[in-house]
């Protein structure tokens, strides 16, 4: 994986860019799916890409993630912003108190 990473990005037109980003990235890589499914509940990330050769085998068994992209072919929305996601059910945060929403 790290090596067409590597090779990939050197074809990139902005390659000193996406080099920046990938120094603060890291790969993870699983034989197993019952592993990617643990991980993936335990990290519970906001965007998750299930690419694998049949992705609604383990697709409902993620519990723990903002967005779940289902296939190798499900496109992601590139956005200059960050999301907002809601947060009434969420408990509050920073001392703040949300009882009047």
């Amino acid at each position: 994986v790290s090596d067409a990473v590597v090779r990939q990005t050197e074809e990139l037109s902005r390659a000193d860019l996406a080099k920046q980003a990938l120094e603060k990235s890291r790969f993870v890589v699983f034989t197993q799916e019952q592993d990617i499914v643990d991980f993936a509940n335990v990290y519970a990330p906001e965007h998750l890409i299930i690419s694998t050769d049949d992705p609604w085998a383990i697709t409902g068994q993620i519990t723990s993630s903002g967005s779940v992209f289902v296939g190798k072919y499900t496109p992601e929305r590139v956005q200059a912003t960050t999301p907002q996601a809601p947060t009434i059910l969420f408990p509050p945060a920073h001392g703040q108190d949300r009882s009047a929403e």
